[in-house]
């Protein structure tokens, strides 16, 4: 199952000038979530109907 750390992380590796510009405090960890959450889906539950 695909978590969204590996699809943050699949984002940040794909787009290392997000990383760099959290690291220099140019970009917080709010406003990256923001315009990232559009492209992480989301978390499916499993079915407990069973």
């Amino acid at each position: 199952m695909k978590t969204i750390a590996n699809c943050v992380e699949e984002i940040l590796v794909s787009q290392p000038f997000l990383e760099d510009a959290l690291t220099r405090n140019i970009l917080n960890y709010s406003a990256l979530s923001e315009e990232l959450k559009d492209s992480i889906p989301a978390p499916t539950l499993p079915d407990n109907t069973g």
